[in-house]
C-alpha cells in the first residue's frame, strides 16, 4: 500500500513518457502528499501547481 504512488507512475510510463530525476521526484512527492513539494527539500523549488501541470501532462 505505501507503494501505491510508484506504481501508478509505473504504469502512467508504460505510455512512453520520459522524466528527468528532479521531475520524476517532485511526481512522485506529490502523489503522496501533494502540500510536501515545496518543502521537501529536493523539491522545493518547484510549487504544488507545477506538481498539478506535471501530474496532466504524465496523464
Amino acid at each position: 500500500m505505501q507503494f501505491e504512488y510508484i506504481q501508478e507512475f509505473l504504469r502512467k510510463a508504460e505510455n512512453g513518457v520520459l522524466l528527468d530525476t528532479n521531475l520524476f521526484l517532485v511526481f512522485l512527492v506529490g502523489l503522496h502528499r501533494i502540500e510536501l513539494v515545496s518543502k521537501f527539500k529536493l523539491t522545493q523549488r518547484y510549487t504544488a501547481e507545477d506538481f498539478t501541470i506535471l501530474q496532466k501532462k504524465v496523464s
